[in-house]
Formats: C-alpha cells, structure tokens, sequence
C-alpha cells in the first residue's frame, strides 16, 4: 500500500471512521527539529507513559556516547550509515536495529 499525506492536516488530526479504533496522523511539517547535543537533532512523533517514537538526525561524525535504553529501541537507518560502539557493526541505510531494554 502506498500512502500520501497533504500538508493541510493539524497535528494530531483524527482520522477515526464510525466503529474504528483511534488513528493519529502527524504530519511531519507540523513538528520542529530540537537540538540535543552538537550534531544531533530529533523530531518527537509520539509521546506515552512507556515509551515514545522520535526522528533522529545526526550530522557526519557524530558520536553518540554509549547509553542504556530503559525500554526496547527500534532503530531504522533512512540514510548514511553509523557504527555501533559496542560491536563495532557498520549501520546503513534500510538496515533495522532492534536493542531490548537495558542494552
């Protein structure tokens, strides 16, 4: 299935048909990028009590120092590529990294 979104939705625009569960469109024009750190930016995407999804950008040459995540991480690399510091693992783009809680 290919899917389009028009710039016109507000944020969080419901798209709940009679009968149907919830269904929450973010349109991505309608969040800015934060700045984190130097080289790293994000977009936040969707916020709950256990977790929460997010767009990260990093400029080249920017290392993210070694961390524990408190929940599971779901990582998809659209571009470039990245090296994991622990394994040493080349990261490119499409290739999905998944770290269990803790890790």
């Amino acid at each position: 299935m290919v899917s389009s979104m028009t710039t016109d939705m507000q944020p969080g625009q419901d798209l709940t048909g009679p009968g149907q569960t919830a269904v929450s469109v973010l349109a991505g024009n309608a969040v800015d990028w934060v700045s984190t750190a130097p080289g790293k930016d994000f977009k936040p995407l969707h916020f709950e009590p256990n977790g929460w999804s997010e767009l990260m950008r990093l400029e080249p040459g920017t290392v993210v120092p070694r961390h524990r995540h408190s929940g599971d991480a779901h990582v998809y690399t659209i571009s470039g590529q990245r090296r994991l510091l622990d394994t040493g693992a080349i990261i490119k783009a499409g290739d999905f990294v998944f770290e269990p809680a803790g890790a």
